[in-house]
């Protein structure tokens, strides 16, 4: 892990006790801070010290340097284009859970990890609005989705969330199992429950993507920001 302006390592002269996270000059938009007391055996000629020091951790990712039982604070955020990231030539694969697969295989897809051996809660702040396609379909909606256009799509049946509550062009959070050759993808959170507390398992991920029929996406436009904070 690359850290710039890190103190890890450094012996610090701090009282521990009275230590809180406003000891340190950071910007708490972009920062994640993982302050944990280490304590530290030095010999120092014939006798031993007990040296209690500080870690503090910058940028993305602390959990490298951060004991597993303490709390990493932070927000952060990802892009989810309409389009799927795209370009023409691939964009021909009609069958969905291959569609789904591919997307996945090339790191395509958005998401957010655990990578923690505990479980935590995650709650999203969505921005900005999309379409799902050009001329009847290119109305820009927000995560909700395209709702003049359920019936519709609804009756055709061949988007890539059939549910009939998931609106065409509405953003949906999925989780994805590849066990035993056996590939799933299925729905956790979409609409009105995406302003939810989300738990992710240890290892797990959560995925995003725009409800679009297969094959079509190459014409959407626009994208989402999914904005998203470790709360517990």
């Amino acid at each position: 892990m690359s850290s710039q302006n890190s103190d890890f390592g450094k012996l610090i002269s701090l009282n521990l006790e009275s230590l809180s996270f406003d000891s340190f000059g950071r910007n708490p938009g972009n920062d994640i801070v993982c302050v944990a007391p280490v304590r530290t055996i030095v010999r120092r000629e014939e006798e031993i010290v007990l040296i209690r020091r500080v870690r503090k951790v910058e940028e993305i990712d602390a959990s490298p340097a951060c004991p597993v039982n303490t709390i990493q604070i932070g927000s952060y955020k990802l892009t989810v284009y309409a389009n799927a990231g795209l370009q023409n030539s691939e964009d021909t694969i009609t069958d969905r859970k291959e569609f789904v697969r591919t997307l996945w295989n090339n790191g395509k897809l958005p998401y957010i990890a655990n990578d923690q051996d505990k479980p935590i809660k995650v709650k999203l702040d969505i921005k900005g609005k999309w379409n799902y396609g050009p001329n009847e379909f290119n109305a820009l909606v927000g995560s909700e989705g395209n709702q003049s256009m359920t019936s519709k799509e609804t009756a055709e049946g061949d988007m890539l969330f059939t549910e009939p509550e998931i609106r065409p062009a509405m953003l949906v959070a999925f989780k994805i199992e590849n066990q035993g050759g056996e590939f799933k993808y299925k729905p956790v959170a979409y609409g009105e429950q995406l302003k939810r507390e989300i738990t992710l398992q240890p290892g797990e991920r959560l995925y995003f993507i725009n409800n679009d029929q297969p094959g079509y996406y190459k014409d959407n436009d626009k994208e989402l920001t999914v904005e998203w904070t470790i709360v517990s």
